[in-house]
């Protein structure tokens, strides 16, 4: 009877493919924000969009072209604070209701919403060190019954998110200021995974052909000589030998290293990061110099560099490049949507670099 009076469209929890087959960190839903909505239409209104992940109760969130935008609701208790929607509220008239998270389990804000006749509820994360961390919101066990007829979606955002959300509230008319929940659709094909496979082959085509450049030289007959007397310097090296404590010692050192990062990853990561840029930068000079000095002859010029020497223009440059976009990568690689493009052109080059000294 009570799930009946509070759900009365037997819906299920949502099992679109993007739910059922996504990581469980991966944004699934969309909100969109605009104030000043006329007649349904916002072309000409600036909307802000927040990413977030849909629970495993509730309804699916609605496709983008069929998705309303309604009234927002943004609660506060006695105290002033930010609502955590753990008790009943005053029927809300089909808006959105944004509530943040503690104080109560999931189900039981989502409840509260139900009863309040809402079309949707927003959860905002609050914990500061998790501001991009996003998970499926659960439904308790003993709840399971209710669950099942959960006839709005429920929607968690980041810490992150939930603050743009409420500086936008903050800084708007709730009278005119609209909101809508809709799926986040991906395409068939991601041009950003196709780019990625691009350059990955063309990694491998480039590094192959320069990797054989040896052969090629000595199959024309001009590295013969040299090429027989790097076989018999590679006669004369030492062999290392391997026995069963090396093995062991390997294990012991590979298994300490495994304990040491479990443990202490997230005070290392910030120097793993500092190391990929600093390698990433010598590898983009290494890599780019020669070809700058191919493309522009002027940029095979000699520069003198007071006490460091003489170096060449091109070498300069690139290097001025790399760290350009080592630091545009590392100051932006949580928060903008391009960042990637930088990261991929840092990674190609360093991968280059490897191959070429192996």
């Amino acid at each position: 009877l009570l799930s009946a009076s509070l759900c009365p469209l037997p819906v299920k929890g949502c099992d679109w493919p993007m739910v059922e087959s996504a990581d469980a960190a991966t944004p699934d839903t969309i909100l969109e924000l605009v104030d000043h909505l006329t007649d349904q239409s916002h072309d000409s209104n600036e909307s802000i969009l927040i990413q977030g992940k849909i629970a495993l109760f509730g309804a699916c969130p609605p496709e983008e072209f069929v998705a309303n935008f309604q009234r927002v609701v943004f609660l506060k208790d006695g105290a002033g604070t930010d609502s955590q929607l753990c008790n009943s509220i005053e029927d809300v008239g089909g808006a959105i209701v944004v509530a943040e998270r503690g104080g109560c389990n999931f189900f039981n804000k989502t409840i509260n919403a139900v009863k309040a006749n809402a079309s949707a509820i927003v959860i905002g994360d609050n914990l500061e060190d998790s501001e991009n961390f996003l998970f499926p919101m659960g439904c308790p066990q003993e709840y399971e019954s209710l669950c099942s007829n959960v006839s709005i979606p429920s929607v968690l955002i980041t810490s992150k998110g939930y603050q743009a959300l409420k500086i936008k509230i903050a800084n708007s008319d709730l009278q005119s200021l609209r909101m809508r929940v809709f799926a986040r659709q991906h395409p068939k094909i991601d041009p950003a995974s196709v780019i990625i496979w691009a350059m990955g082959v063309s990694i491998v085509v480039i590094a192959s052909y320069l990797s054989a450049y040896k052969e090629r030289t000595t199959a024309a007959g001009n590295l013969i000589e040299e090429s027989m007397e790097m076989d018999s310097e590679d006669k004369t090296l030492p062999i290392q030998e391997l026995n069963m404590s090396h093995a062991l010692g390997f294990i012991v050192v590979s298994s300490g290293v495994l304990v040491f990062l479990f443990f202490f990853i997230r005070d290392l990561i910030i120097v793993l990061v500092v190391l990929y840029c600093l390698a990433s930068i010598s590898a983009f000079v290494s890599i780019s110099a020669p070809l700058m000095q191919q493309a522009w002859k002027l940029c095979a010029a000699k520069v003198d560099l007071w006490r460091l020497g003489q170096t060449n223009l091109s070498t300069i440059c690139t290097l001025f490049l790399g760290i350009g976009m080592a630091v545009l990568w590392f100051v932006n690689r949580h928060g903008s949507s391009w960042v990637w493009i930088l990261q991929d052109i840092l990674s190609a080059s360093l991968c280059l670099h490897i191959i070429s000294i192996v």
